[in-house]
């Protein structure tokens, strides 16, 4: 934990409504490189994690972390419905000590012809503002519920999975990402309790599409369990859940 965290983990114990502090982002995510767990969804198919540590990949500086996340069939996550699909999912560790998506490297055995992309694609998220595409907080209380939401400028490389900044090629419009934050109970073969929630909405064109059912834009359930990391998802706009088998 970094100095601050400490300071204000100290200061979040004194002062009203602040927060369990073990629901602290380094609690929630406890990012070590390394690691590696496998979730299933409800016909036992299997989406497998693990973490690698990168520097600099995307448009960001400093501590990244790279979440790559890879599948056997076709009908679970990532990407339901596409054979072979895989993805590193890159999220920079700001200084606040939450930690947002910065990039994307994806490839596809048999990319949709429809989607113009070939079987590598590289895209850049470029913040916008704060909360461009946080995946875990800073913090939550456990009574506490937040909805908020950022902008990020879009880059790809349609051509292959790079490293590099992708400011100057090109350029898709403006995505809309909000997360609604809140703590509730999961069940997962992993963990059972209580667990921070980001529900989160990608690419809605406004808060009136962002809602509980809405399948208008990318939305998913992210479940953080303390000292444990991410133990479920809920993909409700692919109608598939995996959730984190035990070790």
């Amino acid at each position: 934990m970094t100095a601050g965290l400490i300071a204000w983990a100290a200061l979040c114990l004194v002062l009203t409504g602040c927060g369990d502090p073990e629901y602290l982002s380094n609690s929630i995510f406890p990012f070590q490189p390394g690691q590696s767990w496998v979730m299933a969804n409800d016909s036992g198919e299997l989406t497998f994690f693990e973490t690698l540590s990168v520097q600099n990949v995307g448009c960001a500086t400093g501590e990244e972390a790279d979440l790559h996340i890879t599948k056997l069939d076709a009908d679970t996550y990532w990407d339901t419905g596409v054979s072979g699909a895989e993805v590193h999912w890159v999220m920079h560790h700001d200084a606040n000590g939450q930690w947002r998506a910065v990039a994307s490297l994806i490839h596809w055995s048999n990319p949709e012809p429809a989607s113009g992309f070939g079987t590598d694609v590289s895209i850049d998220y470029v913040p916008q503002n704060p909360w461009a595409y946080v995946v875990v907080p800073v913090w939550l209380g456990t009574g506490q519920q937040l909805t908020e939401t950022g902008y990020a400028q879009w880059y790809e490389d349609s051509t292959q999975q790079t490293p590099a900044c992708l400011i100057g090629a090109q350029k898709v419009p403006l995505f809309r990402w909000t997360s609604k934050l809140y703590v509730e109970t999961v069940d997962t073969p992993a963990y059972s309790g209580l667990a921070v929630v980001n529900e989160e909405f990608e690419g809605c064109a406004s808060a009136a599409q962002e809602t509980p059912d809405s399948v208008a834009c990318a939305h998913e359930k992210w479940y953080f369990a303390p000292r444990i990391g991410l133990v479920e998802i809920n993909s409700i706009w692919q109608n598939v859940v995996i959730r984190r088998l035990a070790n």
